[in-house]
């Protein structure tokens, strides 16, 4: 299924691109920024954005403290080690990616391409896995209902990686933007770049998020 879920490179972030050159430039570039070392140089102010929300919470709730802190700390060390538990540490991803919180929509939609993906991953359920022809029958073809899914579910993964990046790229070009995985990766491109450059970086900050 995934032969149409994301068929063309352009559409694929590196859960679902084949070995190649385009893999390694993705790898490249979520390497060179989620090794510890860059993670202690570039993503310390996150880090102090941190401890203060933890100051101010214990502050205004001082007979909460405990809470504050298991709860600070956790997102901390999460954001450290790139690991993934519950809600706070899904806006954390979000804002080492994109210098933002994500709001409610964006969240929603992480979760139905998540729960797409998951179902264009399941073995057995698509004939198409098993006549790989039928992939290029049109969506109109009686029982070629899967075409019509797997276009939805594509349009949602493009949406889900393009949306914040071009948000975030508009900000960069007005001078606004905090510290982020985008805006470095973005920094570290040479003067002269095309847009599939940009394209690896987009889809690279996509797998961030769904490869939780």
């Amino acid at each position: 299924m995934l032969h149409i879920f994301a068929y063309e490179d352009i559409l694929s972030n590196v859960g679902f691109t084949y070995y190649g050159d385009r893999l390694k430039k993705l790898r490249k570039v979520l390497q060179k920024a989620l090794h510890s070392g860059m993670l202690l140089e570039s993503w310390s102010d996150l880090m102090d954005d941190e401890s203060r929300r933890l100051c101010s919470a214990l502050l205004s709730a001082p007979e909460h403290f405990r809470d504050a802190v298991e709860t600070c700390v956790r997102d901390l060390f999460a954001l450290f080690l790139l690991i993934v538990i519950p809600r706070n540490t899904r806006d954390l991803i979000v804002l080492f990616t994109y210098g933002h919180r994500p709001d409610t929509e964006y969240i929603k939609l992480t979760e139905v391409v998540t729960r797409q993906t998951g179902e264009a991953l399941q073995p057995g359920r698509w004939l198409v896995n098993f006549i790989p022809a039928l992939m290029w029958i049109p969506a109109w073809f009686p029982g070629a209902g899967f075409q019509a899914w797997a276009l939805q579910a594509k349009n949602n993964f493009l949406k889900m990686s393009r949306t914040p990046f071009c948000a975030l790229k508009e900000k960069l070009n007005e001078g606004e933007g905090g510290l982020s995985f985008v805006q470095r990766s973005l920094d570290d491109l040479p003067a002269e770049h095309n847009t599939e450059d940009e394209d690896i970086i987009m889809f690279a900050a996509g797998s961030l998020f769904s490869g939780k």
